[in-house]
């Protein structure tokens, strides 16, 4: 028996065997372990470092952020015009978000007060 341990280790490597052995005995209990990306897979590497870079200055969640990122990018590649506006705002994370989209496509925008 444990010759057949060390092999397996040997041809699996020593965390893919403990892992297995993890997973066998937690099915036995009805769970499963599944993978956990810190992002889900629809997010652009740009959008994460966009949402990294403001997360500090928001409480708006990574998935609304990503979501506000591709509608400010929507606007832009379709040329809608108008101003974006934010009510509510904590520390200004969201408008950082908008900012550093137009900045990542080379737009200048305008941060003065209009009355």
């Amino acid at each position: 028996m444990e010759s057949i341990i060390i092999s397996l280790i040997q041809k699996f490597g020593r965390n893919v065997f403990i892992k297995k052995i993890v997973r066998s005995v937690i099915r036995k209990f009805g769970f499963d372990i599944i993978s956990y990306k810190k992002y889900p897979l629809d997010f652009s590497p740009q959008n994460i470092e966009i949402y990294e870079a403001v997360k500090e200055f928001t409480m708006t969640g990574h998935e609304r952020v990503n979501a506000l990122i591709d509608a400010i990018s929507y606007l832009e590649d379709n040329k809608i015009d108008g101003a974006i506006v934010e009510c509510g705002v904590w520390k200004g994370g969201s408008m950082m978000a908008a900012a550093l989209t137009l900045k990542r496509k080379g737009i200048r925008y305008n941060t003065q007060k209009h009355s």
